[in-house]
């Protein structure tokens, strides 16, 4: 239908949770109502953002159903909105999967465009919200079904239909140096629109190199819809052409083709193209004027017409605000931002401002002043506790390394003071190089990792020496459960999930994008890595641009001019540790639901065993020293734990733990032919390494 249509939703939900009420109404462009629903939830486990989103869905459904093209959407919740636009994340499971059910209706439509506004102006909406929790009961009128057949149905758990191909993008092409030789035809996929994507090659005369880290400026809500839009276009014709790949050889030219395209498309919006804004809060929203029109509704007849706002036109009473005159509205007095973000720390101004004044009028006072600075050490211990206990709560791991880390420091500090100053250590030797490089030529380094990373003898499963631990995998119960786990293709929810408890911060690899743009456009870039990592668990393969790391070197102490003194870390691509993630946490579950950890392994669990081990560590050290006791504690370390583990013992103790076949082809394929490369040698990044033994 022509013109731009207008939807207004509303939810509600008073006891939060509790049953809620969904109100929505669909306004033709011409001005009328044509369809309003009045949803009554009677789930006692609704919240304020299910009855939003509830709201949000049956009205996009009705809009689609009834022919809409052109659809502008209007509601009073920002957090709804924004999630769906893809600005804020969704960290609830239901809410999502609400979002996506949403965007698959707004799929069915050319164009749709979602405005937050005020809640007085959505009034209308709010008003057949309440009235479903008014009524407990479901109301739904339309102008064109008038008799109810054929409507647009109310449930919420219909299947969603199937959304409308994406729209075509020009080609962003990916960065080569070179023209492709007609030897290295073959291992490009081609596009029916003439687009060619080359899977990497990795040898001693092809050295792979890491780009630059990918960092946005700070982008205001219309660029950050922009990028959004881009990116979710991208996205979408990446995971079609993944989909529709008719061998592995052609979908891993797209698969790699994924954050070097998103890398190129982004730019941009990036820091190298623009300088960052002077501010880093993110601008208010601007609600859009609401447009006056007349828009009756179905069921109160021509008499009387309504508007958008809920106001009855032609009556005598009209709602005001209280306590504002109509003259002033324009002159409306806003209230002065907040000093400080906790009334504890307002508190401590209190009492710092108590301190100085009591210094200032009673100097030789020492009561009084004491007493004013012990109140000050008061409040200072308590938010000191009250943060240590929000960041223990958000992060466990964080907060007892960082405890563990000030005694350490402390203790440090004790020693130092102790310590003669004849008897200190010198200073570490002067290099000529630059900070963060090894002195080391590369070709020593190539060298000495590449005889690190090469078994001296092969691997004998049946061997004598590991005689116990075969024994001990056989007394392993059987696996019987949640074996789906581990042969079912990785959901989105899944990969949504993962991106969002990555670190941010976290460096990337070679193709320069990190975590941190992945968590800001998970929502529009989703399909894509959820049809790539479809592909990768079908085949049992990843490409081969996610098996090269780049390794950097950190200085232990020592020589620096012994490799040995050096400890490497290494950098991988972003996607591919979201890959890597999801089998990792889905293995991690189906251990612990087949009682295949042992009670004394803290590491690798789904809870942070290793900080609980040396927080009760230090406790046992600490109670001991106070109550003069004895305490024997032995401590063992291996000697490169991580870079002397056998494949093939890898793949042995999983298939004695009972992981399925599939399962385990899945983890081979992420070790065939993977490989490292050492950027900060001192001569430039060295060749690819092969990674024969080891894990990442």
């Amino acid at each position: 239908m022509d013109g731009e249509w207008l939807l207004r939703f509303d939810g509600a939900c008073r006891a939060n949770p509790g049953p809620g009420g969904a109100g929505t109404a669909l306004f033709k462009p011409s001005g009328p109502v044509v369809w309003t629903c009045s949803n009554y939830m009677p789930s006692s486990g609704e919240t304020n953002n299910t009855a939003e989103y509830t709201a949000l869905l049956l009205s996009t459904r009705a809009a689609a159903d009834h022919g809409v093209t052109r659809l502008r959407i209007e509601g009073d919740s920002t957090l709804v909105i924004q999630q769906v636009r893809g600005i804020f994340a969704t960290r609830d499971k239901r809410l999502r999967q609400l979002r996506i059910a949403v965007k698959a209706e707004l799929a069915r439509m050319e164009q749709a465009t979602l405005h937050p506004i005020d809640r007085q102006a959505n009034v209308y909406a709010d008003r057949l919200a309440n009235a479903a929790l008014d009524h407990r009961t479901t109301t739904l009128e339309c102008g064109v079904h008038t008799d109810g057949h054929g409507c647009t149905s109310t449930s919420t758990t219909a299947p969603a239909p199937a959304a409308a191909p994406p729209p075509a993008t020009p080609h962003v092409a990916v960065g080569t140096e070179d023209p492709p030789s007609p030897a290295d035809a073959e291992d490009m996929g081609d596009i029916d629109d003439g687009e060619v994507y080359a899977a990497m090659s990795v040898g001693p005369d092809a050295v792979p190199q890491r780009r630059s880290r990918l960092r946005l400026r700070q982008l205001d809500e219309d660029e950050e819809e922009a990028a959004g839009k881009l990116v979710e276009r991208l996205a979408a014709r990446l995971a079609a052409k993944i989909t529709d790949a008719a061998d592995w050889e052609e979908a891993e030219g797209y698969i790699t083709a994924l954050p070097y395209a998103l890398y190129d498309q982004l730019q941009p919006y990036s820091q190298t193209q623009h300088p960052a804004q002077p501010h880093s809060q993110r601008p208010q929203l601007h609600h859009p004027d609401v447009r006056p029109d007349r828009r009756p509704k179905p069921h109160q007849g021509p008499a009387q017409a309504v508007t958008p706002d809920g106001q009855r036109q032609g009556g005598s009473r009209s709602r005001r605000r209280r306590g504002h005159s109509g003259g002033g509205m324009g002159r409306r007095r806003t209230r002065p931002p907040r000093v400080t973000r906790h009334h504890r720390e307002h508190r401590l101004d209190e009492a710092l401002d108590a301190t100085h004044a009591v210094q200032r009028s009673e100097p030789g006072n020492r009561k009084v002043v004491a007493k004013a600075r012990r109140r000050v050490g008061r409040i200072t211990s308590s938010i000191s506790q009250q943060r240590l206990r929000h960041l223990f709560e958000t992060s466990e791991k964080v907060c007892v390394e960082s405890i563990l880390a000030t005694a350490r420091s402390k203790r440090e500090a004790d020693e130092a003071a102790a310590t003669p100053a004849s008897t200190s250590a010198p200073p570490p030797d002067c290099v000529d190089v630059e900070e963060g490089t090894c002195p080391i030529p590369g070709e020593s380094l190539h060298r000495f990792f590449t005889e690190m990373n090469t078994l001296v003898g092969a691997f004998d499963p049946m061997a004598p020496v590991g005689a116990s631990f075969r024994a001990a995998m056989d007394r392993l119960p059987q696996a019987a459960v949640d074996m789906a786990l581990l042969t079912d293709e990785p959901s989105s929810h899944e990969i949504e999930d993962q991106a969002q408890r990555a670190r941010g911060s976290s460096s990337p690899g070679l193709d320069g994008v990190g975590y941190d743009i992945f968590k800001m456009f998970t929502a529009q870039l989703l399909p894509a890595p959820h049809a790539a990592f479809a592909r990768c668990w079908r085949s049992k393969r990843v490409p081969q641009s996610w098996k090269v790391g780049v390794v950097r070197l950190l200085h232990k102490k020592g020589d620096r001019s012994d490799p040995s003194n050096w400890r490497p870390i290494c950098l991988q691509q972003a996607i591919y540790k979201l890959y890597a993630g999801v089998l990792s946490r889905r293995f991690t579950r189906w251990l612990d639901v087949n009682g295949r950890h042992a009670h004394a392994q803290k590491g690798f669990r789904a809870m942070n065993g290793c900080g609980e081990h040396n927080f009760l560590a230090a406790m046992l050290v600490d109670q001991a020293r106070r109550k003069h006791q004895e305490l024997h504690v032995v401590w063992y370390d291996f000697a490169n734990a991580f870079g002397s583990v056998p494949h093939d013992l890898l793949w042995e103790a999983l298939q004695r733990q009972g992981v399925p076949p599939e399962f385990v082809a899945c983890c081979r394929g992420l070790y065939a032919d993977a490989a490292f490369t050492i950027g900060n040698a001192v001569d430039g990044t060295t060749a690819p390494i092969a990674l024969k033994v080891g894990v990442f």
